[in-house]
């Protein structure tokens, strides 16, 4: 593949997060106080080499391949209430990014916060059909509707539902792999006008994505790390609107 630019590199990566970047920049905002987030050390939940465990779904216990890791994924769903942290890198020609995203969630209602070196905290709050936005330097907020892929958009994710789109001459590799301890679903696939190929760690029991990679060529240009989920609802003091 043709050898891109860092200049290539910082437009995807700004692309990414666009809406997010675009929203905070308009509407910079105020902070309530952040909750902690206490995660459970890692366990792993399996591993081997192409077969989904017991513990998945007795009706799924297939092997996971190329051929078959579409309608696998299919199958899984969410959890509905969790918290975990996100650790995330953006790279480029001579440079990188860190973030940190922490996530509250509990059914339709979606907190989180973004930190990164040198920049004040941002918060989102997703509830229902509403949204707020604030920055932690700031007494603005902003308020607005939901829109389609909010959730994960606003976690920094680039949403694994989206390999399910993609032909199946382009899902490049799947089988069923132990990942930072946890049993997960592994895919690697192919992407857009641009060939990108991205791999996914999915967490079968929870249907969360545990980990993922993108690449341009060689080049890895994203990467996002989960903490394990704790699966306790979130005390609903983590989802009061900001100011009440």
């Amino acid at each position: 593949m043709k050898k891109r630019g860092a200049f290539f590199y910082i437009l995807i990566i700004l692309a990414l997060a666009a809406l997010v970047g675009l929203v905070f920049l308009l509407a910079p905002g105020a902070e309530p106080d952040t909750p902690a987030v206490v995660l459970p050390s890692a366990t792993p939940s399996g591993g081997g080499t192409g077969e989904i465990p017991d513990s998945f779904d007795a009706e799924n216990t297939i092997a996971v391949t190329p051929a078959t890791v579409q309608a696998a994924v299919a199958t899984l769903a969410r959890a509905d209430c969790y918290s975990r942290t996100l650790q995330v890198r953006d790279f480029w020609t001579g440079g990188s990014r860190d973030r940190t995203v922490t996530v509250w969630a509990n059914g339709s209602e979606l907190r989180l916060t973004v930190s990164s070196s040198g920049s004040a905290q941002e918060h989102v709050l997703l509830k229902g059909q509403e949204k707020w936005l604030w920055y932690s330097d700031s007494s603005s907020v902003f308020r607005g509707s939901v829109l389609p892929g909010d959730a994960d958009g606003y976690q920094t994710l680039l949403t694994y539902e989206d390999m399910l789109a993609v032909p199946a001459a382009d899902i490049l590799e799947a089988d069923f792999v132990d990942f930072n301890g946890m049993g997960c679903i592994y895919v690697r696939y192919r992407s857009g006008t641009l060939g990108f190929e991205s791999e996914c760690y999915i967490d079968p029991a929870t249907g969360l994505l545990m980990g993922e990679r993108c690449y341009d060529g060689e080049h890895l240009f994203y990467s996002m790390d989960s903490s394990v989920p704790d699966l306790t609802a979130p005390d609903a003091a983590v989802f009061a609107v900001p100011g009440t």
